[in-house]
């Protein structure tokens, strides 16, 4: 018995050191997840310079774009113009915004006789699941917002979709290149420079995902390992001009030299316009006339003086006080403030219409129909992206879910023709056609959600028809009603009904004549 006990015991103390380990292990992932999050020493401030770039260096810059330390140049001058630029900030957030990472759908592929294994569609629920773990549209607009600053973003990825969390940690692009593309889904891959753990910065290797220790050590041994690339499965990389993969450029950089210029231009008027609201007013100290002596004053330096700290203490703001023996004139810094306006105008409206962006300007847009064609002129750039998102999400799901028969797409609808499209579709469901689920995606049901609600209206006795039956119309519908009051009538007969009704009828008459 005491042997029986002693093992008991035994056993639960193997059971409680395991369970110790696991939790262990468990806030280890955290404290790693949180100080991945936060990654900013909260003990410390830290201040942000900026260089002052001369248009001659610009020049450089976009001569040979290819080089490391130009393209860092390039980037850092897109950061300064998005923080002191509203114009730029308003184009990259234009962009940025367009996209919808909640407008997708899932669905299962189809085998060789056109039907849908049932493995096919439990990996459906499985993945519809799965996605809407990732919280794409928390983590997208900031990766979308450093593609289009940058042209390229590069990431890695944490959490586990499975359990509810998942985030996209921006590598910082000084450290990082395109090294490959997957060829079978055309996936862009990256190098990192493990360099970036060397003096300060080692501190993140307690932090970062543990691969990075790792490889971190591989080019400690071996100094030609310093560029290595980081798993496919775990990184995230989106490149707006993805037709030159050799190095990114800023998609706005054509324009960067006439940013200058309107910040430039915008700067010198504040001054005007400050200066337009002073006055100076002089006070004469008069000389003895036919005096042979120098500084032969009429009134006395020291009185003059009094006269003149008095006058200081009660002038207005926006006035200044001078006292001279010279001839003077009131000096006014006035300026026509219409005409000034205008120039800085002209040169925003150049500046934007120049570069194909008369969305941001409205004023010049004549009517609704031009407005439309420019707003869909503007979308097409901003929404090329979606197939990389859709590269992403697919190799993401194959390589962490081990899930291939099912296919997630996002919408390439930008957010301003959400509902030019979800009149399409409405249309189109009139006849049957099944475009439920792209419907509900394009108002910011994901899959998951979808079945929830369905089998929860269900549930509740809230859906008065199945979703199986095709969507119909206000005037089909009205066909429905015999009283108008909302009630049920009898069911809409096709037209072979109504043609043996029609019979019938014509039978009954002339048998009653």
């Amino acid at each position: 018995m005491d042997s029986f006990e002693k093992k008991k015991k035994e056993l639960t103390d193997q059971e409680r050191i395991a369970a110790l380990q696991k939790d262990e292990i468990s806030r280890a992932k955290f404290a790693a997840v949180k100080d991945v999050l936060q990654l900013i020493d909260l003990t410390s401030s830290k201040t942000r310079s900026y260089t002052v770039y001369s248009k001659d260096n610009l020049r450089t810059y976009l001569q040979n774009p290819s080089t490391e330390a130009n393209q860092k140049n390039l980037r850092n001058l897109s950061e300064f113009l998005y923080t002191v630029s509203h114009v730029y900030r308003r184009l990259i957030l234009n962009k940025a915004n367009q996209f919808d990472a909640k407008s997708y759908i899932v669905y299962p592929k189809l085998n060789d006789n056109g039907d849908v294994e049932e493995s096919s569609y439990q990996n459906y629920i499985k993945t519809s699941n799965y996605v809407q773990g990732m919280h794409l549209d928390t983590q997208v607009r900031k990766c979308l917002i450093k593609a289009w600053l940058d042209d390229v973003v590069y990431g890695f990825c944490y959490g586990e979709p499975e359990n509810d969390n998942f985030f996209i940690h921006i590598l910082n692009p000084d450290y990082c290149k395109i090294s490959s593309v997957d060829y079978y889904s055309g996936k862009i891959n990256f190098a990192f420079n493990f360099s970036f753990f060397d003096g300060s910065n080692s501190f993140y290797l307690d932090v970062y995902d543990p691969i990075f220790n790792k490889m971190y050590n591989s080019y400690k041994s071996d100094s030609k390992l310093r560029w290595q690339e980081l798993p496919p499965e775990k990184t995230f990389c989106l490149k707006i001009n993805e037709e030159n993969l050799d190095y990114p450029i800023p998609p706005f950089s054509g324009m960067f030299n006439s940013l200058i210029d309107l910040v430039d231009l915008s700067q010198i008027q504040a001054v005007k316009d400050e200066l337009s609201a002073y006055k100076l007013i002089w006070a004469k100290i008069p000389t003895i006339s036919g005096s042979k002596e120098v500084d032969d004053f009429a009134v006395d330096l020291e009185l003059a003086n009094q006269f003149y700290q008095k006058l200081q203490g009660i002038i207005p703001d926006g006035i200044a006080l001078g006292l001279s023996p010279l001839d003077l004139n009131d000096i006014n810094f006035e300026t026509n403030a219409a005409e000034d306006t205008n120039v800085v105008n002209k040169a925003l409206n150049n500046l934007l219409e120049a570069n194909g962006s008369v969305i941001l300007n409205s004023n010049r847009i004549t009517n609704s129909t031009s407005f439309k064609m420019a707003v869909f002129a503007d979308s097409m750039t901003a929404m090329s992206i979606v197939k990389q998102f859709n590269v992403f999400v697919n190799f993401y799901i194959k390589n962490n879910l081990n899930v291939e028969d099912v296919i997630v797409e996002f919408s390439d609808v930008s957010r301003y023709f959400k509902d030019d499209k979800i009149d399409q579709l409405l249309k189109l469901s009139q006849y049957g056609i099944p475009v439920k689920l792209q419907l509900l995606s394009l108002v910011g049901v994901d899959p998951a959600k979808a079945r929830s609600l369905e089998y929860l209206e269900d549930k509740l006795g809230l859906a008065k028809t199945k979703w199986i039956n095709p969507l119909v119309s206000s005037n089909v519908q009205s066909g429905l009603s015999e009283n108008g009051d909302g009630s049920e009538g009898a069911p809409i007969k096709d037209d072979k009904d109504l043609t043996d009704e029609g019979e019938a009828s014509r039978d009954k008459d002339t048998n009653q004549k």
